[in-house]
Parts: structure tokens; C-alpha cells; sequence
């Protein structure tokens, strides 16, 4: 009985084309579960990358109110203005936690892209 089992599982897997008839008898093509997780958009990632950047090259760990109160600094005019790299993007040095940062920042999703690093900040001239 478990012979003619396996050759109607080895049947019906090439039927649908399942790569191997071990999976069949495990039931695990049954079991799996289409993944449920919010698809990241340009903003999510801006931000990820920015909290990435911002600890890898200043040390500062951030959580949203910090992402929040350094747009805040950007958008009420308490940063300088650095250079306009694209109609999107423009750079501001802003003065946090006692440290001059130079932000790169996203005018029309108004977040934050990226920090650079103290060592590229004298490349960039005003």
C-alpha cells in the first residue's frame, strides 16, 4: 500500500511539476504561508537608510522623535543652507547634540536622506 502511495504521489508531482516527491509526502506544500509583511516604500527606506548612516557615522542612535526634531531644525529655518544638489535634494548643516551635522534632505518627501561624514564634510564647500 505505501508503494502504490509513493507512485501516486511521484504522478501527481510531476503532474504539477514539484521538484522533488519528498515535499509531497512532508506536506510542506501544503503548509506555506505567503508572506504578509507591508511592502517598504521610498520613504520607509529613506529613513532606514537614514538611521543607518546617521549611527555608522556619527555614533547617534535615532528613533522617530530625534528623525522629527532634526526635520523641524531643516524646515523652521534653524539650519544653513549648504548647496542645492537637485530640485529634490539639498544639503543643511544643522548644529545637534552639540555637533555640526550635514544633512542631505528630501524637500519634497521632507525627510531626511543621509548624514555625511565628518571627513567628507570639508569637501563640500558653501
Amino acid at each position: 500500500m505505501v508503494d502504490t502511495q509513493i507512485l501516486r504521489i511521484c504522478a501527481y508531482s510531476v503532474s504539477v511539476q514539484v521538484r522533488s516527491p519528498l515535499l509531497l509526502l512532508k506536506g510542506l506544500h501544503m503548509n506555506k504561508k505567503k508572506s504578509h509583511k507591508k511592502k517598504k516604500n521610498k520613504d520607509d527606506c529613506e529613513i532606514i537608510h537614514f538611521k543607518r548612516r546617521m549611527y555608522e557615522r556619527q555614533g547617534i542612535v535615532l528613533n522617530k522623535e530625534k528623525i522629527n526634531e532634526i526635520c523641524k531644525l531643516i524646515q523652521t529655518g534653524q539650519s544653513t543652507f549648504v548647496l542645492k544638489q537637485t530640485n529634490r535634494i539639498v544639503i543643511h548643516d544643522i548644529l545637534y547634540d552639540g555637533k555640526v551635522l550635514r544633512i542631505v534632505y528630501d524637500k519634497l518627501r521632507k525627510l531626511p536622506v543621509t548624514v555625511y561624514d565628518d571627513a567628507w564634510t570639508n569637501d563640500i564647500k558653501k
